[in-house]
């Protein structure tokens, strides 16, 4: 290949912009990412970051809590009178209660960060241990060092790699989803990847002490994040090699391309750092992606040493139809496959199975319904790889796997009966009593009967199970959003139920004050979080393996059951407004009284 002159940059140029402007934001997303690991445009977060005086790091570090003297001195000092009598502390806390840091295992974790308690805790518990404090810090110095390490080994170190394949995609595909950056992952190069990177590092690293040298090594090896972006599976020595050869006779165009930017980087600080946020970091990496792509089309036609590494067709390319089709034939056939659709009743029973996924009678006809609303969800992703959307992970050379468990096989998109929800709301309310005496028996060594009423059953947790598997029914295809949205529907439940519990009995029955992220007591984001992580579990794999077992019943005698226990219930609900079951461990710890609605 000729040397790069003017008209060939101004060409790899207006293809790099193209591609950038098709997919700014990513581009902009990736850039910006790589600013913040340190990894590359460090200066594009410099009007935004300041380099402290050293007043100012020792008044930060004290009001954190403690710096590395006081805390050997304190820690010293617990290991010799560790056999003394405990003294009686208050703990750290806001004068804000809804950020009340005193209870909860969020609480424990944010108090002993904002004290700096937990680096005492660490040494005091460590020196006990071995009997030297000097020790215990050095083991954590050690630890420390060693957890910025794989950080930036398999991290920082290999960043590059995984936004160049990003970016290489983008280049032929219109759509490059962000799970791609596991690709390494799926084929198990992560390591090998990361290590490859880390040789690089170190060898110009090296050869950065002898200044020339390391100008010279920084464009020889400057191809190496793209070599292991396309082929990972190779060997250090196998990437440096050939990213040697590539850049024989190009090291002074990669200079010149470098420089050709000039009038961006001139802009970059009239702009303080935006045109760089924005536009130069994104556009220039674009460009020597071009250029790269450039130089592997000649080392292919040259077929240089090691060439044959560059065996990637589709990274560059997209793929024939007869080609997707041998690929992805399941897949196609189940796009290609006619709908199965259910008969939707007219009136009140077909606003039930729209609106909130109830079925009132099962049919034969359900069954294939979900089968075939699975087969679809379990395509969706593949559907973009199909159409020539996105890179076909079936093609990599690799041989790219996904692995799914047996748990990814479970029908989630279906209707349930009524006889199947009442029955799985009590066993949601048994499961929740159930975690909650165990709960008060480990955390407080007494065992209760938990909840105002006396059956074994806590209602919240088996109202939040079906609200949220009947209420958010049509978001069951998107999990972020029933996430999201399962917390925000548990808070509200919980809240009102405190509250309108509270109205009526006169009895404060939880109360969350001193817990972190706490609302009046009622909730806090330490029980959301379970809410949220245990309607997740409901929705997609507890609820679907309930209706399973059920449904293997005889109808006749689950709904004679679901009856029985419904009795039952409306009986314990009767007599534990009376009669509520109180007591140590049942109501909160600090006495309530009658609550106004005015005054909540």
């Amino acid at each position: 290949m000729n040397k790069l002159d003017h008209l060939a940059r101004t060409q790899l140029k207006k293809k790099a912009k193209h591609t950038f402007k098709t997919h700014y934001f990513f581009y902009v997303a990736l850039c910006l990412i790589a600013a913040f690991l340190s990894v590359e445009f460090t200066d594009t977060l410099a009007a935004v970051r300041s380099t402290p005086s050293e007043n100012m790091v020792e008044t930060t570090s004290k009001d954190w809590g403690v710096d590395l003297n006081d805390a050997l001195e304190i820690a010293q000092q617990f290991h010799i009178a560790e056999s003394d009598p405990p003294v009686d502390e208050k703990p750290v806390s806001f004068d804000n209660p809804i950020l009340g840091t005193t209870n909860g295992v969020f609480a424990s974790v944010v108090s002993s960060i904002l004290s700096g308690s937990i680096f005492v805790t660490l040494v005091s518990t460590i020196s006990s241990i071995l009997g030297s404090t000097n020790v215990a810090v050095m083991l954590l110095v050690l630890a420390s060092f060693g957890f910025f390490f794989m950080f930036w080994f398999y991290i920082q170190n290999l960043y590059p790699v995984l936004m160049r394949r990003m970016m290489m995609e983008s280049r032929v595909y219109d759509q490059t989803p962000f799970s791609r950056f596991m690709y390494l992952s799926h084929i198990k190069k992560w390591s090998k990847a990361a290590w490859i990177m880390a040789v690089k590092t170190v060898l110009l690293s090296l050869w950065a002490l002898t200044i020339i040298g390391g100008i010279i090594k920084r464009y020889s090896y400057y191809m190496v994040p793209y070599i292991v972006a396309e082929n990972p599976n190779i060997t250090a020595r196998q990437a440096i090699g050939l990213s040697r050869r590539m850049m024989d006779g190009h090291k002074w165009d990669a200079f010149v391309l470098e420089i050709s930017f000039i009038g961006w980087y001139l802009l970059n600080g009239l702009t303080f750092g935006l045109s760089n946020l924005f536009f130069l970091n994104p556009y220039k990496t674009a460009t020597f992606n071009e250029y790269f792509t450039l130089l592997r089309e000649e080392a292919i036609d040259q077929k240089i040493d090691g060439y044959t590494i560059f065996n990637d067709l589709y990274l560059y390319t997209k793929a024939d139809g007869e080609t997707i089709e041998n690929a992805y034939g399941d897949v196609i056939d189940i796009l290609n496959r006619p709908h199965v659709s259910l008969e939707i009743p007219h009136g009140f029973k077909g606003f039930l199975m729209q609106n909130f996924g109830i079925l009132l009678m099962p049919n034969a006809r359900e069954k294939a319904y979900e089968k075939d609303q699975f087969d679809r969800e379990r395509v969706e992703d593949l559907i973009d790889q199909v159409n020539g959307q996105s890179y076909p992970v079936r093609l990599y050379t690799i041989g790219e796997t996904t692995k799914r468990s047996s748990l990814a096989n479970i029908h989630y998109i279906r209707h349930y009966t009524l006889t199947s929800l009442i029955l799985m709301f009590f066993i949601f309310a048994f499961i929740g009593w159930i975690y909650e005496v165990a709960l008060m028996l480990v955390t407080e060594g007494i065992l209760v009967n938990r909840g105002s009423m006396h059956g074994p059953w806590l209602p919240i947790y088996g109202f939040g199970g079906i609200l949220i598997l009947t209420v958010l029914y049509r978001f069951r295809k998107n999990p972020k959003l029933e996430f999201g949205l399962a917390i925000l529907l548990c808070g509200f439940l919980e809240y009102m139920t405190s509250y309108v519990m509270e109205l009526s009995t006169g009895i404060r029955w939880w109360d969350y004050t001193g817990f972190f992220l706490n609302l009046n007591g009622r909730i806090c984001a330490e029980g959301l979080l379970v809410f949220g992580v245990g309607g997740m579990a409901v929705v997609y794999v507890v609820a679907p393996l309930l209706d399973n077992v059920i449904m293997k019943f005889n109808h006749a005698k689950a709904r004679i059951i679901a009856m029985v226990l419904t009795i039952v219930f409306m009986i314990d609900a009767i007599y534990s407004h009376f009669v509520p079951n109180v007591g140590e461990g049942i109501t909160a710890d600090t006495p309530s009284v009658s609550v106004e609605p005015s005054q909540s």
